[in-house]
């Protein structure tokens, strides 16, 4: 049986969402203020690492240290992209595990995908292959919040139904400052 990702339904507030979610701070390259990420030591007890410019802890890290099956299910999605990334086919690999992850966790309601209420976009390529996702399924919309602002360059092409919201406190602020976001 086919290995899929692990996604999450909305709740009261993200009505008709589904919520994919990859570690905190790991996968959040561009992170600087808020760059913290849950750790697991040799017993397997959690806790909160900071970066070098940490000023305010991530959210997202303090549900991971605290919730092990919260870490443990955004581990196994980063190590599943990790995985079809690889390789020559990686593109296409990423893109058909995302879609068929959607397909199988959607129902009839859903109308929408929350990318990254924990973690970020950590490569262009894994970023295209969201908007391949989005292109796929143009009855849905996709959105996030990401710090990752470098990868939605000019010559990007964002899908019509793929939302940026940029996100301050990461290494880029410069191009949000600038107008660009």
């Amino acid at each position: 049986m086919k290995q899929l990702l692990k996604m999450s339904k909305g709740n009261k507030k993200l009505k008709k969402t589904l919520i994919f979610d990859l570690p905190a701070g790991r996968t959040c390259p561009m992170a600087s203020e808020c760059h913290s990420f849950a750790v697991m030591d040799n017993n397997g007890k959690l806790s909160i690492k900071d970066g070098d410019n940490n000023k305010f802890r991530c959210f997202a890290a303090s549900q991971e240290a605290q919730y092990k099956n919260v870490y443990n299910a955004r581990k196994y999605n980063l190590n599943l992209i990790l995985e079809s990334l690889k390789g020559e086919y990686g593109f296409y690999r990423t893109y058909e595990l995302i879609n068929d992850s959607i397909q199988k966790h959607k129902t009839r309601n859903i109308n929408k995908v929350r990318i990254h209420s924990s973690g970020d976009f950590f490569n262009g390529q894994y970023l295209r292959c969201w908007f391949a996702v989005a292109r796929l399924n143009p009855l849905m919309k996709f959105y996030c919040y990401s710090k990752s602002l470098h990868l939605f360059g000019t010559n990007v092409s964002i899908p019509e139904n793929f939302y940026l919201t940029a996100s301050m406190g990461g290494k880029r602020d410069d191009l949000i400052h600038k107008g660009y976001f």
